[in-house]
């Protein structure tokens, strides 16, 4: 995706309505697929609904910031800070479902923490020279993060109220 948006970028496309026209998309060729509207009866009163606006929320606004991080900072800020994200998961595994940590793990969590930090402030040092003044920018790539975190947390949370597996080993399959 990350790829596609730099293809965004250099041709003038504007990413908030490519990411809606691909979402609209979805709905009707899943529904084409499935035989049949997910729209159906009074689907804003099932338990689901708000749950999947929040879904749609944070999907819809991390890639839109996904490409403006793109637009900024570049590819690899973008996909770096998408992927990484993985820490917030880990990080949810422990607290809350209160997986076993040890030394390792930990060390483990905070060198990718450090590593996505480095990557961002090398970046935030061009963006700076490209546009004085746009500092706030770095809250970008860091909405990325936090935006990518949540959808993770929020589908593995989900998952693992169906599956066998522990929370962290949800994360290796």
């Amino acid at each position: 995706i990350a790829l596609i948006f730099k293809w965004f970028t250099i041709k003038n496309v504007k990413v908030f309505q490519a990411i809606v026209i691909n979402y609209l998309t979805c709905v009707v060729l899943g529904s084409l697929l499935m035989g049949r509207s997910p729209f159906q009866g009074a689907f804003w009163q099932e338990d689901w609904f708000p749950y999947s606006i929040g879904l749609g929320f944070l999907f819809i606004s991390g890639f839109y910031a996904i490409a403006k991080t793109i637009e900024y900072f570049g590819v690899t800020v973008g996909t770096v800070m998408q992927n990484m994200a993985l820490i917030l998961t880990v990080t949810f595994a422990i607290v809350y479902y209160n997986e076993s940590t040890h030394w390792m793990r930990i060390l483990g969590i905070l060198v990718a923490l450090a590593a996505v930090l480095l990557t961002n402030l090398k970046q935030e040092n061009k963006a700076s020279d490209r546009k004085q003044g746009w500092s706030w920018l770095i809250l970008i790539p860091i909405f990325v993060f936090f935006d990518s975190g949540s959808i993770e947390v929020c589908w593995k949370a989900e998952a693992n109220c169906a599956s066998p597996l522990s929370f962290l080993e949800q994360q290796v399959f």
